[in-house]
């Protein structure tokens, strides 16, 4: 098969590539081959094309493609404009929706993300739920999926994705870590909201399943059990050292005075993003139900939270 990977230099991306590259080939879009690794990049079933899919160029390839893994996009972060996610997950989707139409492509896989939920306390959200969030990562996601969906493809799997965790990955576990290790623990003030998880690994089993059996809708990808934030705080204490940790309320104030200090920095131009000092991700607690991804891809998420995932 041969399949056009988007964001495959990516933990996500990479980690795909390496499971299934012995057995598809693995036709590539990026900015930059060196960041692929060198066994990667000289392997027969790799080819790579340099293209910076948020540019204004048209997209255009001659290889006969089966599938299209779209990875790529800019992810949650302070230091990224409205722009940035706009041109990045809006507009190179409707590129490579364009390519899919005009090629007659069969099988189209977009990563979403359980962030177009939004924050909605004590629910167990299914697909079929309201899309409330509203930071600009999610807004994106969303027209991104409303693209796909409005595509007329004949065969798309949309991929709302829970919280990765995992060796290498940098979400919310990997910066809740690094701020233990600091001796600090900021905490919202619901601490008894849900999260979702899943591990990198289980994450990959379900893109090669969508690849190999694809199966047309959206699903949400996580791990069976959700956890509170104190639950997760007692979960990565325990793997970092159970040391005194000084404990910092996000409340109003707190929240308050970033929002001003954000303001000076706009205003002097010292950022071009208005949030550059951003805690919402360590607010954002959505709980997603992943039972029609489990039934339709027939794989049930191994990796626990609290299970010794970090050389996973």
């Amino acid at each position: 098969m041969n399949i056009l990977i988007t964001g495959g230099s990516g933990v996500i991306g990479s980690k795909f590539i390496t499971k299934v590259l012995h057995k598809h080939k693995l036709i590539a879009v990026g900015k930059n081959i060196s960041k692929f690794p060198e066994y990667v990049r000289h392997h027969k079933n790799f080819k790579f094309y340099e293209f910076d899919l948020s540019s204004e160029n048209r997209f255009v390839i001659q290889d006969r493609i089966d599938c299209i893994v779209h990875l790529a996009g800019v992810v949650s972060g302070a230091s990224n404009s409205t722009e940035d996610y706009m041109k990045a997950n809006v507009l190179g989707t409707n590129k490579l929706v364009i390519f899919a139409k005009e090629n007659g492509i069969k099988n189209f896989i977009l990563a979403s993300t359980a962030s177009v939920y939004g924050h909605q306390p004590g629910k167990n959200l299914a697909e079929t739920d309201s899309l409330l969030g509203n930071t600009d990562y999610a807004i994106s996601k969303i027209d991104a999926e409303r693209l796909v969906q409005l595509s007329n493809l004949e065969m798309y799997t949309i991929f709302r994705i829970a919280s990765v965790f995992g060796k290498d990955t940098k979400g919310f576990i990997f910066k809740l870590q690094r701020l233990l290790r600091k001796k600090l623990l900021p905490f919202p003030e619901d601490s008894n909201s849900k999260k979702s998880f899943i591990h990198v690994s289980d994450l990959i089993e379900f893109l090669e399943r969508a690849v190999e059996n694809p199966k047309k809708g959206i699903f949400n990808l996580a791990y069976p059990e959700s956890f509170s934030f104190s639950e997760i705080a007692l979960i990565l204490k325990s793997k970092v050292g159970n040391g005194l940790v000084f404990k910092i309320l996000i409340g109003k104030l707190l929240l308050s005075v970033i929002h001003k200090i954000n303001q000076v920095l706009y205003f002097l131009r010292i950022t071009k993003n208005s949030r550059r000092i951003d805690v919402r991700p360590l607010l954002e607690f959505v709980e997603v139900n992943p039972k029609k991804a489990i039934q339709q891809f027939a794989y049930l998420p191994k990796i626990h939270l609290n299970s010794d995932w970090e050389h996973l």
